[in-house]
């Protein structure tokens, strides 16, 4: 099985992407952002998304002896970004440049599912904790989700919008 980890990316003045491809809607633009991360051969597939509150709540609770975690599931808009390097599996900090600082939200070994040009999704189980989290990453928008289907109309970059959807619960998924 091969890594992954979810970094919250607080961002510095130095940060920028593409100074040519900036919009106010871009998700890598706001102050504080996640970054999924999953370990492909020597680099990590990537994508951004808006700090997901219930996710972090969830996980949060499960760090207190015999605490119960609710199954939660969501849709949430994505961006893909461009591969990283595999030091971002174990890197908190600072990451240089004024680009900003990263923390560790979630992090594991997940089994690939699916790793098609428009379709990502794995089995996650996490560090330390009881419990898997599915995702799965689609780049062709799905007539459901109202909020993907806004942000895809209004990004000047919406080539690199998906959609996420994932799902936490409190069984370990076989190793």
């Amino acid at each position: 099985m091969s890594k992954f980890v979810i970094l919250e990316h607080r961002i510095g003045p130095g940060f920028a992407r593409n100074p040519d491809r900036i919009t106010p809607d871009r998700i890598t633009q706001n102050a504080v952002h996640w970054d999924w991360m999953f370990q492909t051969g020597d680099v990590l597939r990537t994508w951004a998304t808006d700090p997901i509150a219930g996710l972090a709540d969830a996980v949060e609770c499960c760090d207190e002896a015999g605490a119960e975690r609710p199954a939660l599931s969501g849709v949430n808009v994505a961006q893909r970004l461009a591969d990283h390097r595999i030091a971002y599996l174990t890197l908190e900090g600072d990451i240089g440049r004024q680009r900003g600082t990263v923390r560790r939200i979630l992090s594991g070994v997940f089994g690939l599912l699916s790793d098609e040009p428009d379709r990502f999704s794995a089995e996650c189980s996490l560090d330390r904790r009881v419990g898997r989290l599915a995702i799965e990453f689609h780049r062709s928008v799905p007539e459901r989700s109202d909020e993907v289907r806004d942000a895809d109309r209004t990004a000047s970059d919406a080539e690199s919008l998906c959609e996420l959807l994932w799902e936490l619960d409190s069984e370990s998924s076989p190793d």
